[in-house]
């Protein structure tokens, strides 16, 4: 026993030792394998407090977060900012917008202020420019459409032209006597745009042989306000160069439409751009008359010392006769085969019905344009039918004054 206590007193610092040593091998040991959990009470109240801290700030930001499903709660939210998001106006109007929810991982943001929507307006740099409307009267020689085109020309709105082509076929510059510069010249009188065509309507205006000033009422009295200044070329048009398209022009855009007559076209499809050019509402007439009234007139203008019924037997060319019906068929034939260019564009003209209700005619042709019709025109129409009965006005093959139904019909009469 002596011996036992001698050498754990030598040994106890030894003892001491492993003991301490065993002790803490224990303790890591035991720390490693079995972790310390805390209450389950505790645990949710972690977890919670470590989801909530973000979603706290992203409340802080402006956002309501709802939970799509409790299990996908950390992985999917819908986000909805408490000011609703600024809306296209237009898409809106048209019915195109539709709320939607956009589905993503949330991130803070700064809160906006929500600002107003745009209103919902064009500009008047982007509104389109108005069409403007411009009618052709298209026909043969002796078919009356020197009548026909007084019925434009006398209204208070109209810019008229007569037989324009004539100053391509007469002009000294032969280079204008062409298909390409025939349309040319009508797109710029349609559309009011003379610096293209600047030499014609030069010629045009000052060629006394063309009439313009006894047949086109606007463009008279644009020209009648310089012939006063100047004193002289009382049958010409004398604006002076450095303002002379800019005349024509300005006096044009003043009248709601322009309005040509020409009897020197041969194919409608030249007509086919205008119809389908943007700034333009072209509108076509074509207008026909019985071809054997057409070559009796023409007889008889050769030949005014001999009736109308005499020249139906005597001197007939078979081959103008030909031209003429073929002339009628082919520019016809695009309306006849429904062509989509000239749908609501175009109307087809008897001339003989002018004549039995002249009235009715002038209503359909302001309503293929779309332009009021005028009480000048109809006072116009009454008091020149009227004054027509007389021999003196009947007689004069190119004259206005007419009575359309006689005259129609003349060429029957033996």
């Amino acid at each position: 026993m002596h011996m036992c206590r001698k050498l754990l007193l030598l040994n106890l610092r030894k003892i001491l030792l492993l003991v301490l040593f065993v002790g803490t091998s224990t303790y890591t040991y035991l720390a490693f394998t079995f972790p310390y959990e805390e209450p389950n009470d505790g645990k949710m109240l972690r977890m919670l407090q470590d989801v909530r801290s973000p979603l706290e700030k992203l409340e802080d930001a402006g956002y309501n977060l709802e939970r799509l499903q409790d299990q996908e709660f950390h992985s999917e939210l819908v986000i909805r900012p408490e000011q609703p998001e600024e809306i296209d106006p237009l898409e809106f109007i048209f019915g195109g917008f539709e709320e939607k929810s956009v589905t993503t991982t949330p991130q803070p943001r700064t809160k906006k202020k929500p600002e107003a929507a745009a209103p919902v307006a064009v500009s008047k740099q982007t509104e389109a420019a108005p069409k403007r409307t411009a009618v052709i009267v298209m026909t043969q020689m002796r078919s009356g459409s020197t009548f026909v085109g007084e019925i434009f020309n006398q209204h208070p709105d109209a810019f008229y032209f007569f037989e324009p082509i004539w100053a391509l076929e007469y002009n000294k510059n032969k280079a204008y006597n062409s298909t390409a510069w025939q349309l040319k010249l009508l797109e710029g009188l349609s559309k009011c745009k003379f610096e293209p065509i600047r030499d014609i309507m030069q010629f045009y205006l000052t060629t006394k042989e063309l009439g313009v000033m006894k047949t086109c009422r606007a463009i008279d009295s644009m020209c009648d306000r310089y012939r006063n200044k100047t004193r002289k070329w009382p049958g010409r048009c004398p604006i002076p160069d450095d303002k002379f398209t800019e005349v024509l022009q300005t006096n044009c855009l003043k009248n709601k439409f322009t309005a040509i007559k020409t009897i020197r076209l041969n194919d409608i499809i030249l007509f086919k751009p205008l119809t389908e050019d943007e700034e333009l509402n072209f509108k076509i007439v074509q207008l026909v008359r019985d071809p054997r009234a057409i070559i009796a007139s023409r007889l008889a203008l050769v030949k005014n010392n001999v009736s109308v019924t005499n020249h139906l037997h005597n001197d007939v060319d078979r081959s103008e006769v030909r031209t003429v019906c073929d002339w009628m068929t082919t520019n016809m034939q695009p309306y006849r085969d429904q062509s989509e260019w000239l749908r609501k564009r175009y109307a087809l003209v008897r001339y003989e019905d002018v004549g039995l209700d002249p009235m009715t005619t002038m209503a359909r042709f302001y309503k293929l344009i779309n332009i009021p019709m005028s009480r000048d025109v109809s006072k116009w129409l009454g008091s020149h039918t009227k004054k027509a009965k007389r021999m003196k006005d009947r007689k004069d093959p190119f004259g206005t004054k007419k009575d359309p139904e006689k005259t129609a019909n003349e060429w029957r009469r033996g």
